[in-house]
């Protein structure tokens, strides 16, 4: 039996990380299909990070150089608080999410 694995992998912009599953890794393109998961914003310096799950929102292509691997530890906090949110982020609304992420990163 055979199992895929996808890497679960961050995009750091600003006070926000995004996380998300590697799909695919186009070296000759230098970009990866990144299928997004969560949401982290602001700063553990000022108050608690907030958690949005964007599972339900659109993958996304980006540069490979913006892409690192997330550590277990770090995930697993990640899943924690994702148990915790108690709104669903409809796909409209991740589609907001990923779209000022991604805006943030660009600038």
């Amino acid at each position: 039996m055979e199992v895929a694995a996808y890497p679960i992998v961050y995009i750091d912009c600003g006070q926000a990380r995004l996380y998300g599953e590697l799909v695919q890794h186009m070296e000759e393109r230098q970009t990866c299909w990144l299928r997004p998961l969560s949401l982290r914003q602001g700063s553990p310096t000022v108050d608690a990070f907030q958690f949005v799950d964007l599972s339900n929102g659109p993958d996304i292509i980006c540069a490979d150089d913006v892409i690192q691997p997330v550590l277990d530890t770090d995930w697993l906090t990640v899943l924690a608080n994702l148990s915790t949110v108690k709104t669903d982020c409809d796909y409209p609304r991740a589609n907001q999410y990923l779209r000022e992420f991604l805006e943030c990163l660009l600038n």
